[in-house]
């Protein structure tokens, strides 16, 4: 059947009050002006039986066919059309209804992919209809407007991925928070990490955010560069996201969605309001004067260590309720403030802080979880392990305890000394590699002679901040116990010496519950001269690509002094 009016965009009798409900409604996107689209649900809230049946009377459509047609638009038994109904309410051919509808141009077919065979019908639809070139293209601009893209969830909030047609509207809405675009490095490329807000109608991440305690108008949307590298990247990270997230542990970064868009993937994540490097800029250290510290906040930050631990222990150990029938032990491969998020939360007045960003993380049997090899791991330097630079080094549950020790000792200079304290630990890091380069690492290399290989160790001047930190004003017994366990269990060169992350848990809890018991275990000042041992590691060989930089420079410097004793020569 064609359309019920022949003449469906002549003076109507009154005036159509449904275009205007839609023009009011729709929501500015991200992109700015001229970019607006309409969520499911407004349409199912503007266009009910009366706003239908008045539409197409003021078309001249009889009462009679207009309620014929608003049982088969608004879907009684069978799938609706509110989607072309409202685009041709836009388009001004309401009365071209009844044509669409037996073209089968129902909501679940929007967005018409171009080229499709529904976008096909939909054209053949209009030209068969009369309409002219403008009214066809207007057609398919809107089209794309009331149709963005809707994220839900799946069984058990699991995050569902999306395969974006092109020219499908994300639902970002135009928002002067919106524009906090940052890089980081992903596996030796370039991601991004944009916070967008998130229509409220576009989305069914609500039940899951309110269990987690998160608020929910913002999203984190990190994006992957089109590259094989990449996307050998983003499948472990996908993977490692799908198997922990923030209902296996609260101290995990929680996996959405999942969207590929002109080929690139990007993940939907909660957003946070800064990480860890942010929090220590903008927040006080709590024990700077130690007269005035807050008590529920020095318990709170003592739990939020605990539980940073708890979430690592918790990888490490493979713990998941629905996990495969064979463990699998994980790693995070990358600890460093700047993947620590601080989100405001619900149920936790003072916020939390959530480890993310898995994009090396990796997750292996038992039998092989330590025999991944160190050289070219795409990881941030400062906090990387002495097995990097090691030959034959691997990359096991260790190296996240070492890259943690880094960043607790990091934190410990900011409780003490708030965040000036902790740039001039950064300042004192900055020595000269065995390479000759300037680095921030914790430990160096020493040669030993030839034949006996190199010595490494933690840096002399990490000791001596370490020491200086124990005697600091405000230093209290559970600053001490922490210190200490990051000197003798954590930046300990020996990989196989470090405490695994599950033991390391249970002296920090020990610890976290002597100071609820009693509070000035971590609120009253002890200072006091503390003896360090240095301890290193003896006969170590360089992995190959230290080695050849070593060699390429001997070389070097070989063939300036051969240069030099000619010029000498020549010259006598």
């Amino acid at each position: 059947m064609g359309s019920i009016s022949t003449s469906t965009h002549g003076a109507p009798d009154s005036e159509p009050i449904l275009s205007d409900a839609l023009w009011r409604e729709r929501v500015p996107h991200i992109n700015g002006e001229n970019h607006f689209f309409w969520p499911y649900p407004i349409l199912e809230r503007l266009i009910t039986r009366e706003t239908i049946t008045r539409q197409l009377h003021s078309v001249k459509i009889g009462l009679e066919d207009a309620e014929a047609c608003s049982n088969l638009i608004l879907g009684i038994d069978r799938p609706s059309f509110l989607r072309v109904f409202a685009i041709l309410v836009i388009v001004e051919r309401s009365g071209d209804i009844r044509a669409f509808i037996d073209a089968d141009l129902h909501d679940e077919r929007f967005p018409l992919v171009q080229g499709s065979e529904h976008y096909l019908t939909a054209q053949i639809c209009m030209a068969k209809l009369g309409w002219s070139h403008m009214q066809k293209d207007y057609f398919n601009i809107n089209q794309l407007r009331i149709s963005p893209r809707f994220f839900s969830l799946g069984e058990d909030y699991e995050a569902q991925h999306y395969d974006m047609p092109k020219g499908q509207m994300l639902p970002w809405v135009l928002c002067r928070d919106s524009y906090g675009v940052h890089e980081e490095t992903l596996s030796g490329g370039c991601g991004q990490v944009v916070k967008y807000k998130i229509d409220s109608n576009s989305h069914g991440f609500a039940p899951l955010l309110e269990e987690l305690g998160f608020y929910g108008s913002f999203v984190a949307v990190k994006s992957l560069k089109n590259t094989s590298r990449e996307k050998g990247t983003s499948n472990k990270e996908l993977k490692m996201l799908k198997r922990f997230s923030g209902l296996s542990h609260p101290n995990i970064i929680t996996l959405l969605a999942t969207y590929t868009l002109n080929n690139r993937l990007h993940f939907i994540f909660p957003v946070a309001e800064y990480d860890l490097l942010m929090y220590w800029k903008i927040h006080p250290g709590p024990l700077v004067s130690p007269a005035s510290a807050n008590s529920e906040g020095l318990l709170w930050l003592s739990g939020q260590i605990r539980n940073i631990l708890g979430a690592l222990a918790h990888i490490h150990e493979g713990r998941k309720a629905n996990m495969d029938t064979e463990t699998m032990f994980g790693r995070h491969g990358d600890i460093k403030p700047a993947n620590i998020l601080w989100f405001r939360s619900r149920k936790e007045r003072r916020g939390v802080f959530v480890i993310s960003d898995f994009g090396i993380a990796d997750a292996h049997r038992e039998e092989t979880r330590s025999i991944v090899s160190a050289v070219d791991l795409p990881v941030t330097p400062r906090y990387r392990a002495p097995e990097c630079d090691i030959r034959d080094g691997r990359i096991s549950r260790a190296y996240d305890v070492w890259s943690l020790g880094c960043v607790l000792l990091e934190m410990i200079s900011w409780i003490l000394g708030a965040n000036e304290l902790r740039e001039q630990f950064k300042e004192i890091l900055v020595s000269p590699y065995i390479t000759g380069v300037k680095t921030d690492i914790y430990y160096d290399f020493h040669w030993l002679g030839p034949g006996e290989g190199y010595r490494v160790g933690v840096k002399e001047q990490i000791l001596q901040w370490t020491r200086s930190l124990h005697n600091k004003p405000g230093c209290s017994p559970y600053v001490h116990d922490l210190l200490k366990i990051i000197h003798q269990d954590m930046l300990v060169v020996d990989q196989h010496r470090r405490k695994r992350m599950a033991d390391l848990l249970d002296n920090v809890g020990e610890m976290h519950q002597r100071a609820v018991d009693n509070i000035d275990y971590i609120r009253a000042p002890e200072p006091s001269e503390v003896i360090m041992e240095a301890r290193y590691m003896d006969g170590v060989r360089l992995n190959n690509k230290i080695e050849s930089i070593l060699e390429n420079q001997e070389e070097k410097r070989k063939q300036l002094n051969e240069a030099s004793h000619g010029e000498v020569s020549g010259n006598s």
